[in-house]
C-alpha cells in the first residue's frame, strides 16, 4: 500500500515516507487516514501549502493532539494533504503543488483550503481525512466533492 497512489493530486510533494500505525485496538482500528498539511506529525516538515515555508521549517518533534488521538484510537496515518497556501482561499488551488482533483466533478474546483483532504476521501484513497475549518475550509470542499 505504500507509497500511496495519488490519482487526484491530493498529497504534498514531501509526503510521509512510511505510514504511522495506530494502536492495534480501538474504535478506528484498521482505518487509514490522511491529514491536512497544517497538522504537526513527528519527523515531518509541515509546509502550510508553501514550499518557501517548508524550506525553512524544522521537522516536528511531536504530533498534533488530533493526530495522537486518532492514532491512539487505532487509525493509521498514511499521508499529508495539499492545502492552499496558508489557507487563504475558498477554491482549493495551490499554485505551487497544483490543485487537487475533484473526482466527483473533475471540471470543477475542489474548494476550500482542505481541498486535498476532501479529494482523498471522495476518491476513496483513505477511509477519512482531517482538515481544518475557520471559514469553511472543510465544509466547502466537502460540499464541492460530494462527501460529509
Amino acid at each position: 500500500m505504500f507509497p500511496i497512489e495519488d490519482p487526484v493530486n491530493c498529497l504534498v510533494p514531501d509526503n510521509l515516507k512510511e505510514p504511522i500505525s495506530g494502536s492495534k485496538t480501538g474504535p478506528l482500528a484498521g482505518l487509514n487516514f490522511m491529514a491536512k498539511d497544517l497538522f504537526d506529525v513527528t519527523g515531518h516538515k509541515t509546509s502550510n501549502g508553501s514550499p518557501e515555508f517548508h524550506k525553512h521549517a524544522q521537522a516536528s518533534t511531536v504530533n498534533a493532539k488530533a493526530i495522537n488521538q486518532l492514532l491512539n484510537s487505532g487509525a493509521t496515518l498514511v499521508g499529508m494533504n495539499i492545502c492552499d497556501e496558508f489557507f487563504y482561499s475558498l477554491t482549493g488551488a495551490n499554485k505551487h503543488y497544483g490543485t487537487p482533483i475533484n473526482c466527483k466533478a473533475p471540471e470543477r474546483l475542489p474548494g476550500g483550503s482542505s481541498s486535498g483532504s476532501a479529494a482523498a476521501v471522495a476518491a476513496g484513497i483513505v477511509d477519512f481525512s482531517i482538515g481544518s475549518d475557520t471559514g469553511g475550509s472543510i465544509r466547502i470542499p466537502s460540499s464541492f466533492c460530494g462527501i460529509w
